[in-house]
């Protein structure tokens, strides 16, 4: 049900291995002692942080263990945004930055000439690389309206079957870390999108809220 794409290949998803992470070494670490379950730690401000696991964390895995009720699960094209407004490969940074002004998106699957999925863009991809052009490897004056949105994007992307739970989508999204999922049929080809806002959208408004949270 979940997918990776990369420049247009597709291979299976394995959990852990989507986007490698690096992680610094941590020197001089000062020892803490240990926080039981329903405590809350203070901070070296005087303050106080969330008790156990924060609402949003208890939200998603809530998610994940929904469904043993007996009920059909909740499935992606039953939340998914469709029709998607994409941008194709060729686009420029300019189209982009006017899509995101226009229509208020945080994310944009890029499409190629057959609608299938390239890549993603977010609205933070195109304010990180007005300040930081250097960083996405174009020049410092890059002219928008000449400059493809190739350098901007993010691949591999992570999409899902539209016969994918709801559920184990939000539960690989926060696990990723990604913030929108494009759906796609078996070709590849777009037909949707999940956002988080999609998932919050169905744990307060679905008839059996009362299983989910």
């Amino acid at each position: 049900m979940f997918v990776v794409v990369e420049s247009g290949f597709q291979s299976p998803y394995v959990p852990g291995r989507f986007r490698p992470r690096k992680v610094d070494p941590v020197h001089n670490a000062v020892p803490v002692d240990r926080v039981e379950q329903g405590e809350s730690a203070t901070n070296s401000a005087g303050g106080h942080s969330s008790p156990g696991k924060s609402h949003l964390i208890q939200a998603y895995e809530n998610i994940d263990t929904a469904g043993t009720s007996g009920r059909s699960p909740i499935l992606a094209k039953d939340v998914m945004s469709s029709p998607v407004v994409s941008l194709l490969a060729t686009a420029t940074v300019q189209q982009a930055q006017d899509l995101f002004q226009d229509r208020r998106f945080r994310h944009i699957p890029v499409i190629n000439d057959h609608g299938q999925v390239w890549g993603i863009v977010s609205d933070r991809d195109m304010l990180r690389g007005k300040a930081d052009p250097s960083a996405y490897r174009v020049p410092s004056a890059f002219d928008p309206a000449r400059t493809l949105i190739h350098p901007f994007m993010s691949q591999p992307v992570l999409v899902a079957h539209p016969e994918a739970e709801v559920r184990g989508i939000a539960r690989i999204m926060f696990e990723e870390h990604v913030g929108a999922m494009p759906i796609v049929s078996e070709v590849g080809k777009l037909v949707g999108m999940v956002t988080r806002s999609d998932i919050l959208r169905v744990l307060i408004s679905h008839p059996d809220f009362d299983q989910w949270v």
